[in-house]
């Protein structure tokens, strides 16, 4: 088990656009409020309530970890990200609008320089970049839950520092 005050500039980097997402919600100028939902972290536990089931959930996982360059005190990675915004199809909503509005808000919200964002981004979190947005539909067929899906890829450009 990790130290609890330690962790690798990959987590924080999850945890960075974590904190992003949060900021998403109509009253700052999206179309969505995504940030009011869940937002769960790779393998976290998901409030699994009944009123949680019927809301919209954002899930952001890494999905590849490629080494670039390595030294006695630093790794360089590009680590590929998965983030899927999920509806169910039990929402009183227009869900392929709702899907488009959760694509467009993660492509805005993603879109940022992760320099000069006033300290809030970790260090060694070098870069993000989206590669890539889908929208589709998927059936969970052992709990019949059916789901619209706005997902959208990306790439991050991290550095881990090693105690001497």
């Amino acid at each position: 088990m990790p130290a609890p005050d330690r962790a690798p500039v990959t987590w924080l980097a999850l945890e960075a656009l974590r904190d992003v997402l949060l900021g998403v919600s109509q009253e700052n100028g999206y179309y969505t409020d995504l940030g009011l939902g869940q937002i769960v972290l790779d393998d976290s536990l998901l409030d699994e309530s009944e009123a949680a089931a019927d809301a919209p959930c954002t899930f952001i996982e890494a999905r590849n970890l490629d080494p670039t360059t390595a030294g006695k005190g630093h790794a360089n990675s590009d680590m590929e990200i998965l983030i899927e915004y999920v509806i169910p199809r039990d929402s009183d909503t227009n869900l392929k609008l709702a899907a488009h509005c959760g694509a467009a808000d993660l492509v805005r919200a993603l879109t940022f320089k992760t320099s000069g964002r006033s300290g809030d981004m970790p260090a060694g979190f070098a870069a993000l970049e989206i590669t890539g947005a889908r929208l589709g539909g998927e059936t969970d067929p052992e709990t019949n839950a059916s789901f619209v899906i706005a997902q959208v890829t990306a790439r991050a450009s991290v550095t881990d520092r090693f105690p001497a």
